[in-house]
């Protein structure tokens, strides 16, 4: 059955806190935005709670409840942040389209992110890719995948040719 957005952003709107996560350059600011615009929710964005500073991002979320956060840099830590009236959105794009990315903006954190899913080497993207598929998806009930590329029927969608000199944080 073909991604209808109208019908996704329904099954969100039932959930308290909405985590946005999975690789960077996969797409999780323009989702987080445009799902927080399009629910009316407040958004939060990673470098508001320095990337990975959890004790950071649940102040935050006391203060603005019912929030659409960004937050690719805390993949390992999504099982303790969630409550049972949250709901995950997981990323998916074509891991070549994330390191054609992570290439042209100069993204230097893999290793860093490797560290914190507490392996030794690869690509950071594969890496959260199967903790998904076979922890994530498996241990918390309200999991959303969601393929970047569906999102491109929305009317702020920008196509790849016009995204070519965006910035790592740029969403419009």
């Amino acid at each position: 059955m073909p991604f209808s957005y109208s019908s996704f952003l329904s099954d969100l709107s039932r959930f308290n806190n909405i985590f946005v996560s999975g690789p960077q350059r996969s797409g999780t600011r323009f989702a987080s935005t445009i799902l927080a615009c399009d629910l009316k929710r407040h958004f939060i964005d990673e470098v508001d709670f320095g990337v990975g500073n959890s004790d950071k991002l649940l102040l935050l979320l006391s203060k603005f409840p019912r929030s659409v956060i960004q937050c690719p840099g805390m993949v390992h830590l999504l099982l303790d942040l969630v409550k049972p009236d949250d709901a995950i959105v997981f990323m998916f794009r074509p891991i070549k389209e994330i390191l054609a990315s992570e290439n042209r903006i100069q993204w230097p954190c893999n290793s860093d992110e490797l560290k914190k899913l507490n392996v030794s080497s690869g690509n950071s993207c594969e890496h959260k890719y199967s903790l998904f598929e076979s922890t994530i998806s498996k241990s918390f009930y309200n999991c959303f995948r969601l393929d970047y590329e569906s999102l491109s029927g929305h009317p702020s969608w920008v196509s790849k040719k016009g995204r070519s000199s965006f910035v790592w944080n740029q969403t419009s």
